[in-house]
């Protein structure tokens, strides 16, 4: 029988959580709306910048390389998480004399956060140093989708873990 059946609602809503997180998380890493230097300058992303056509970003700075290799690393770890929770609940074997609480699923999930946020403080500081001649520089909103998608990953890992595993069945006493 599946663990699936047997998680208290709140886990299932975390789980659901984990997906939606990782969903936002792979829609904003793979856009190029991260940042706007100038209006007349387009936006660039990771991987490319646009200007009414997109072209392949190429760039020399180690510190540019350093927080796609740590973003990349959060995507296979986001990912990770993912899969696990799909092995615990639907295909792991289930017997309700021997369940122990593992919190694997958490723990991975606070790892792809901290992976996550700190490759975004990296580059959130980088970028405002490097473009602080451009008066109009800001932020775009795949910056701030890829941010709710780490940050997303604590909060779900919170729910996961305080949720309580699974739901006790009920003895009615008569």
């Amino acid at each position: 029988m599946a663990l699936w059946k047997a998680r208290r609602v709140v886990y299932k809503l975390g789980v659901l959580g984990l997906y939606a997180g990782f969903l936002l998380y792979i829609v904003g890493f793979s856009t190029p709306y991260w940042f706007y230097a100038t209006p007349s300058q387009g936006s660039q992303g990771l991987w490319e910048y646009c200007n009414g056509r997109c072209h392949k970003l190429e760039v020399e700075e180690e510190w540019f390389e350093a927080v796609r290799a740590v973003l990349c690393i959060t995507l296979i770890v986001y990912m990770a998480a993912c899969v696990l929770v799909m092995y615990d609940n639907c295909l792991a074997k289930y017997d309700p004399l021997t369940y122990k609480r593992s919190y694997r699923v958490e723990i991975v999930t606070v790892i792809a956060g901290v992976c996550g946020v700190s490759g975004l403080a990296v580059y959130t500081l980088m970028m405002k140093k490097v473009y602080v001649e451009y008066k109009h520089n800001h932020f775009g909103h795949a910056y701030v989708i890829t941010g709710a998608g780490c940050g997303a990953s604590f909060l779900i890992a919170l729910l996961l873990a305080a949720s309580g595993g699974v739901a006790q069945p009920q003895v009615s006493h008569v």
